[in-house]
């Protein structure tokens, strides 16, 4: 049989077979759509990309983090110290409530916890102050976990912290995301190894078949960024650990935002990183001083720290962000570098606009990434006609990633909003249910609109034929970005 005979007949068969096993992993018909374009237009660089970037779900690694879970979460989760909100015996509203009994879910949530002090940090080189200070003050422990972790000045200012803490005998782990991290060399990291600290890799890059345990898959990263002091202090947020974060030479510019927990919520940011160090390194630590108990309470603010990934099927950002909207009374703010949404977002983004919810959204105007900045555009035009007010930052490189709804619901996290966040990445927000932070973060998101350029429709209608076609096909692969 000649080429010409069976060539075609085996293209028709290699993208048959591919259609069929990606609409057996039931995926979103956008999703599944997009990857059959690519294999169909693209059949041998289409299924590389696929066999690279497609895997959606870990299922042997699902089940190694699931014994993590039922071997950490009994030790905080003690009989009378979790918080179960309900009523109003907290003087919240009824949407504020409803958040908390969904981010409560017994699938994938965690505890909404009174009586923490929290703390923003909009400032890129006082957070870094704070970073050390806390690292440094450390008595028992340090737990630091991060996506990006590089070793330059504002990489090896933390890794000094961390060296000194451990040769005073305290535990010192690190977790260092295997792509986000991977510029860190032996030097680096031997050194933190023999002041006596733990480091460890999440899913390091490794050729397929060279272990069971952590497959080679590139996308699938942990995006996560924390820091837990003694299981009493805790940080999270948007910041990675570089000169780009820190605010360092010519990074000066570069806008993010960061926050400090004190008190029983960072039990849950405890719980997140014993379950990915558990993972990553399949033993179990020491579980003893972790979670101390907290007499007296630090503070007023209710806190619940969220984690999704692709380990669970539940996606509990996205549904809490989802919810979050769907139920604004008056104003919803949201500050994100990568703004992908999915089609459940979108609609309700443009649902809340249209009933006369002032819904303002600020994204960079120009992204570290130009494929994101590109599908971003692409959602312009049916956010504007619903009356969504959107800002592009112009003073530098927005990262930050806020959402703050009526002045009382508000979250701080590593997630964008994306469908890589919602989907394929490991994320963790922090939701808080706290007017006098919410106060503080509509404040930094005014002062950015400050150093903003408003988007308007009619200027929008008259970009270049070659920029609507870049956001065209652009958006056409944003469910696999």
């Amino acid at each position: 049989m000649s080429w010409l005979t069976f060539g075609p007949l085996a293209l028709v068969l290699h993208l048959a077979a591919f259609s069929t096993y990606i609409t057996l992993q039931r995926r979103k018909p956008t999703a599944t759509l997009a990857w059959i374009l690519l294999v169909a237009v693209l059949p041998v660089i289409g299924l590389i990309i696929w066999l690279v970037f497609g895997g959606h779900r870990i299922h042997r690694q699902r089940r190694l983090r699931r014994e993590a879970v039922d071997k950490v979460r009994p030790l905080w989760l003690r009989p009378g110290e979790r918080a179960q909100l309900v009523g109003e015996d907290l003087g919240l509203s009824l949407p504020a409530i409803s958040m908390i009994a969904l981010g409560q879910a017994p699938v994938a949530g965690g505890p909404a916890y009174p009586g923490n002090r929290t703390q923003l940090h909009l400032d890129a080189p006082a957070l870094f102050d704070a970073l050390e200070a806390a690292i440094r003050s450390a008595t028992h422990h340090v737990h630091l976990q991060y996506y990006i972790f590089r070793d330059d000045e504002a990489g090896r200012r933390i890794q000094r912290a961390l060296i000194d803490r451990a040769r005073a005998g305290v535990i010192v782990r690190c977790l260092f995301d295997g792509l986000g991290s991977i510029g860190l060399g032996d030097d680096f990291l031997d050194a933190l190894r023999e002041a006596g600290a733990e480091v460890c890799w999440f899913m390091p890059l490794r050729l397929p078949g060279l272990s069971r345990a952590h497959p080679w898959f590139s996308h699938l990263r942990n995006h996560r960024k924390l820091l837990i002091i003694d299981g009493q202090r805790g940080f999270t947020g948007g910041v990675n650990v570089g000169n780009e974060y820190a605010g360092y030479g010519e990074y000066a510019g570069w806008r993010d935002t960061h926050m400090a927990i004190e008190g029983p919520a960072v039990r849950a940011l405890q719980e997140i990183f014993l379950e990915d160090w558990m993972f990553a390194r399949e033993t179990e630590p020491s579980m003893t001083g972790l979670f101390p108990a907290f007499d007296p309470l630090p503070g007023d603010d209710v806190v619940q720290v969220i984690g999704s990934g692709p380990d669970n099927d539940w996606g509990l950002i996205h549904k809490l962000y989802f919810q979050a909207i769907v139920s604004a009374r008056s104003k919803v703010y949201l500050t994100t570098p990568y703004f992908i949404p999915d089609p459940a977002i979108l609609t309700a983004l443009i649902t809340a606009s249209l009933r006369g919810v002032d819904v303002q959204l600020l994204v960079p105007r120009r992204s570290d990434v130009r494929l994101a900045e590109w599908a971003a555009r692409s959602y312009y035009r049916e956010l504007l006609l619903a009356g969504v007010q959107i800002h592009e930052f112009t003073a530098s490189m927005l990262h930050a990633k806020t959402l703050v709804v009526d002045g009382e619901i508000c979250s701080v996290g590593s997630a964008n909003m994306d469908i890589r966040s919602f989907e394929l990445n490991f994320e963790a927000n922090a939701f808080i249910y706290c007017a006098d932070l919410a106060i503080e973060l509509e404040e930094a998101f005014w002062k950015d609109v400050s150093n903003s350029e408003a988007v308007h429709l009619a200027e929008f209608k008259k970009r270049h034929l070659y920029k609507r076609v870049a956001e065209g096909w652009a958006r056409l692969l944003s469910p696999i970005l």
